[in-house]
């Protein structure tokens, strides 16, 4: 037989080039990854978060999103998708029972939209995507599920708000109820909207790890609700579910008129299989709990808490406890705010912070050894956990937080401990002792910002020591995912502490201008600031600031003015670029998503207030609208004043903003193909301009 060696040899090469794109092509698999619905991954309890009314039906239909990667770039990362849902996981892997299956769509987007037709309030929904790749040698695929719940529409809520009746606003409050089960239900979700914070517990555990729940909101136009599962909680026979709660923001003064409103729950708990339909009402139990908040939770007055010890229990939530001596808890027939899903992440312990010094103070007139500073290493904002020994039954230990130590120039020093000057700002806690060692004091509903934490003890003979003391970083801000490093250490440092100052700002589900003294979320540094170079661009914040877009909605008044903070109303300092914070964000959001349903929600909020704006033209310029610090300019302008309102700096600082106003308008319009007003718009951005 007589070979062509040339053209055996290419036979021989493209044999060996076959093994190898083969081999390429199983090795370097398709996946399919980071499934999400509402920019979150697996949230339980979801409604309409683009709505400013309370949903009453569902006409809504939800987003599910996902990634997919091959380190082979030749692979097309997506050419088709395929989306299926069911009501159970078994059903969809077998592809039984289908609520909807999306067919093969021909699209490289990585988004969908489920149908409305196939939703229901509270039911968990399990979905799956599957996606094509193609190359030359062949077609990939793959596939992954995830799945969400949905929350509660207006009419599902049968449960009363219930507080204790004649309790003082700063205590803590138990509340539980004991039921029994025939069976152990499928899918069973608590659902709990509460005016201040809530822990939800099911036979004595813990329902998960959120703490500060829910979310802050303008409670007096909405309230934010959470869901649990409680499923794996259960057991057949009896059952107990108990609440801890704290009034949290809803202490601050400008809720003061709201009265017993700031000191409600309501609790929803439906089984999947309708066997279990529990809720809120004057047969559950209520009593005080052993602590309460200290403070006024306003401005350098944030407080801490108050802890005693004697009274302490672990108890108080579980199945055998004798709540013989507890009372009923009453209704609350004069509160109605719109109740929406929190979908939004949780505030959680990020980080343990170890304690870097413990140092006894010099107290000349006291004696010594009885106060102890504290150096944790670094400012923090979230909880501490302290362990005593030697302490007597009574003694009561002081516990006041500073934010630098003693070497420091200070702008508000507001006390001194022993020869130490701190900048405390009222963060003080107190704990009263039962007299065990190790005896332990712990935040539950209110944290602090500092880094040194000075402790004092009045005692009554013995000595007293520290045992141990830890740090517990919290932060309600969603995952971080930029990674930033060059030849400069102070860049990367720098790039850190922006991440970690994002991270520290960002509690009880917004960013604040500080979490030691204020805990406001201003518009520019508490929205659009931090926004456009760090939290849209470094975190997965898209869930995040659709909520804070409709926070600053739920600010607006009926005139179109838009406060200066939000989700919280202050009725302080503020200017146009505050009111603008909405469409700044929300136009950086669709810039960063492409997700047009947040122009949709911002757009008729920004034109009411443009509406007020333009009630305060003269001659083409925007003039001051409102007295008490309105119409400010820039607030850290030169020299020893704020830029006031009636500065000619702060009048074209305001009159820059108003453009700034305009132009968005013009965009988010355009987007939007709804042209009306954009003409005359232009017209007046030109004149404004020109001015």
């Amino acid at each position: 037989m007589y070979f062509c060696r040339p053209l055996f040899t290419l036979y021989i090469l493209h044999f060996i080039f076959c093994i190898f794109l083969l081999f390429s092509c199983n090795t370097n698999h398709l996946q399919v990854y980071d499934l999400r619905c509402e920019y979150l991954t697996e949230p339980q309890g979801i409604d309409n978060p683009y709505a400013l009314e309370q949903m009453t039906e569902w006409n809504y239909s939800p987003r599910v999103s996902w990634k997919c990667k091959m380190q082979n770039a030749k692979w097309k990362m997506q050419t088709a998708y395929c989306v299926t849902v069911a009501l159970s996981e078994e059903d969809l892997k077998r592809g039984e029972n289908l609520l909807w299956n999306s067919g093969m769509v021909e699209t490289d987007k990585q988004f969908c939209f489920l149908p409305k037709e196939i939703m229901r309030s509270h039911t968990k929904y399990y979905w799956q995507i599957e996606i094509i790749c193609k190359a030359k040698c062949k077609t990939q695929n793959a596939k992954c599920m995830s799945n969400f719940s949905t929350g509660l529409l207006a009419k599902d809520w049968q449960d009363k708000w219930i507080y204790k009746a004649d309790n003082k606003k700063d205590n803590h409050l138990w509340f539980r109820k004991s039921f029994e089960l025939n069976k152990v239900p499928g899918n069973v979700f608590a659902y709990v909207a509460s005016s201040g914070y809530h822990e939800l517990y099911i036979n004595g555990t813990k329902a998960d790890d959120r703490v500060l729940a829910p979310a802050v909101s303008r409670i007096d136009k909405r309230v934010l609700y959470a869901t649990y599962d409680i499923s794996k909680f259960l057991r057949k026979g009896k059952n107990v579910i108990a609440l801890a709660y704290g009034a949290g923001w809803s202490m601050n003064n400008y809720f003061e008129y709201y009265g017993q409103t700031k000191q409600a729950i309501r609790v929803q708990v439906y089984g999947e299989d309708e066997s279990l339909s529990l809720s809120s009402d004057s047969t559950w139990l209520c009593s005080e709990s052993y602590s309460r908040n200290t403070g006024r939770c306003d401005f350098m007055d944030m407080g801490g808490e108050w802890v005693d010890g004697r009274k302490y229990t672990n108890q108080w939530a579980k199945l055998d406890f004798d709540d013989s001596k507890w009372e009923y808890a009453s209704e609350l027939q004069d509160y109605n705010p719109t109740l929406s899903a929190q979908m939004t992440d949780f505030s959680r312990i990020i980080e343990e912070i170890p304690t870097k010094s413990i140092q006894p103070l010099s107290l000349p007139s006291e004696g010594s050894g009885e106060v102890f500073r504290v150096d944790m290493g670094k400012e923090f904002t979230g909880f501490l956990e302290a362990k005593f020994d030697g302490l007597n039954a009574g003694d009561t230990v002081v516990i006041q937080i500073s934010m630098r130590d003693s070497s420091s120039v200070y702008v508000q020093a507001t006390d001194t401990v022993g020869n130490q000057i701190i900048e405390e700002q009222k963060q003080r806690h107190i704990y009263i002792a039962r007299g065990e060692d190790g005896e332990t004091f712990r935040n539950r509903f209110n944290f602090f910002a500092g880094r040194y934490i000075h402790f004092k003890c009045k005692m009554q003979n013995a000595k007293w020591k520290i045992r141990e003391v830890k740090g517990l970083a919290i932060s309600s801000a969603p995952e971080y995912t930029a990674k930033f490093e060059c030849d400069k250490d102070l860049y990367n440092r720098i790039f850190e502490m922006d991440k970690y100052t994002f991270q520290m700002n960002h509690t009880e589900g917004v960013v604040t201008d500080c979490p030691n003294r204020e805990r406001l979320g201003y518009g520019p540094e508490g929205a659009y600031q931090t926004a456009w170079g760090l939290g849209l661009p470094c975190f997965r914040s898209a869930a995040y600031y659709v909520k804070n877009v409709r926070d600053w909605a739920d600010v607006q008044r009926e005139d179109g003015f838009v406060n200066n903070v939000a989700p919280q109303v202050s009725d302080m300092y503020g200017c146009v670029l505050n009111g603008t914070a909405i469409l700044n964000l929300a136009w950086e959001h669709y810039r960063m998503y492409g997700d047009r349903r947040i122009l949709e929600m911002a757009l008729p909020v920004g034109i009411k207030w443009l509406r007020f704006l333009q009630k305060h033209v003269e001659n083409d310029m925007l003039t001051r609208y409102e007295t008490h610090g309105y119409f400010l300019g820039e607030w850290v302008s030169p020299g020893p004043v704020f830029e006031y309102g009636e500065t000619e700096e702060a009048l074209f600082n305001n009159n820059c903003a108003y453009a700034m106003t305009l132009e968005y308008l013009i965009r988010m319009q355009n987007v939007e193909c709804k042209m009306q007003n954009v003409e005359a718009w232009s017209v007046d951005l030109q004149k404004t301009r020109a001015a």
